[in-house]
């Protein structure tokens, strides 16, 4: 799958966005099998990495309204993701809360926090998905202004 992804950026690269979409095909086929075999997360970035690089590809050959879709589509996965991280912060500050109601304090690295890198990966996410709307909203302007 890697090497297919690694395929891709080069076929971008070089202005071939027709292989590019191959190569970002087969790698989305492979990650939908992990998928769908309970092998991978519905929520696992590289499906959304994957999702973002084929609306690259898909506004390079000049097909805005695919892009769209794999943009969207990331954003679905990145947004699932986002929120599974953020409902895991909440569980860990009720069940710090609560140890402290009981009388127990717990210090981090025990139930009761998130990881530094858990807490950074939400707001990357949330960068990320701002940049995907960015993107969207500028595909809309170029199709309205060429109507």
């Amino acid at each position: 799958m890697e090497a297919h992804e690694r395929l891709a950026d080069a076929s971008l690269l070089n202005e071939q966005p027709l292989r590019a979409l191959e190569e970002l095909h087969k790698a989305r086929t492979l990650l939908h099998t992990l998928r769908d075999t309970s092998s991978l997360p519905p929520d696992d970035r590289r499906l959304a990495d994957v999702e973002f690089s084929l609306g690259i590809a898909q506004l390079q050959a000049g097909n805005a309204s695919a892009a769209t879709a794999h943009y969207h589509q990331a954003a679905r996965v990145l947004s699932l993701r986002k929120a599974k991280l953020e409902r895991s912060l909440a569980d860990a500050k009720i069940a710090k809360l609560s140890g402290e109601v009981d009388g127990v304090v717990q210090p981090c690295g025990t139930e009761g926090c998130l990881s530094q890198a858990e807490e950074d990966e939400i707001k990357f996410i949330g960068e990320i998905i701002g940049d995907i709307e960015n993107r969207l909203n500028e595909i809309r302007a170029a199709s309205s202004s060429t109507c």
